[in-house]
């Protein structure tokens, strides 16, 4: 198995775990503020001159939708969990 697709379902059991304790809605509002800090931090490292860091600001833009629309799924998931609970 290719070393990424654990790390999507790293990531996928990560959310469902985390879907447990939290709201779905909850991760995906914090995966939406880390990218806007990754994108504030790369127009900032740009405009600084800072090569290195944008370039590492604009690897994390690019990745942060993408795991947060997957831990959003494995919350998702999780939350389903939650709410069978026998009471």
């Amino acid at each position: 198995m290719d070393r990424a697709y654990q790390t999507w379902l790293l990531v996928l059991a990560g959310g469902a775990v985390v879907g447990v304790l939290f709201n779905p809605r909850t991760i995906a509002l914090v995966s939406v503020g880390l990218f806007a800090a990754s994108v504030a931090g790369l127009v900032a490292a740009g405009a600084l001159g800072y090569g290195n860091a944008s370039m590492f600001f604009g690897l994390a833009a690019m990745a942060i939708p993408v795991l947060g629309v997957i831990a959003t799924a494995g919350a998702a998931i999780g939350s389903r969990f939650r709410g069978a609970k026998p009471k």
